[in-house]
């Protein structure tokens, strides 16, 4: 299993992965009042450092929504990530989406591209860079 590296590397952290579901559940109040614990750990340890959130995407109606809970970004990972000049609208979405997620792991999500939502990186990474501030609207008037 593909878990995010902060999660490996801090014990608290993965014994709280480890009481969440290992296949998806959809994120509904059902799920958060289930494994309420977990998701307290992960709110604790994020509290001082953006928070954490839960991302929503795809269609409804269809039933196709994917969800994820994530970390907001440090501006120096969202630094590091942004040098690369190399990457492309997905494999930027890609790395932002896999130093942030907690929950289900980047399997899962690598999963849903596979199976067709080959463009879910994308609005997954943007939405987490908005999150840490990086699209922030600016507005302009002359003096």
């Amino acid at each position: 299993m593909n878990i995010n590296p902060i999660i490996l590397h801090d014990e608290k952290l993965l014994d709280a992965f480890k009481k969440l579901p290992t296949s998806y559940q959809e994120i509904d109040d059902e799920f958060l009042e289930k494994y309420k614990e977990p998701i307290a750990v992960f709110k604790s340890e994020f509290e001082n450092k953006g928070g954490i959130y839960i991302l929503s995407a795809g269609d409804a109606k269809n039933g196709e929504v994917r969800m994820i809970i994530s970390r907001v970004p440090s501006n120096a990972l969202l630094d590091d990530i942004v040098k690369d000049k190399k990457l492309g609208p997905t494999d930027t979405g890609r790395r932002i989406v896999g130093k942030c997620i907690l929950w289900p792991s980047i399997d899962v999500v690598e999963s849903w591209v596979s199976e067709g939502a080959t463009g879910l990186y994308i609005p997954l990474g943007n939405k987490i860079a908005e999150l840490a501030g990086i699209s922030q609207e600016v507005t302009t008037k002359k003096p």
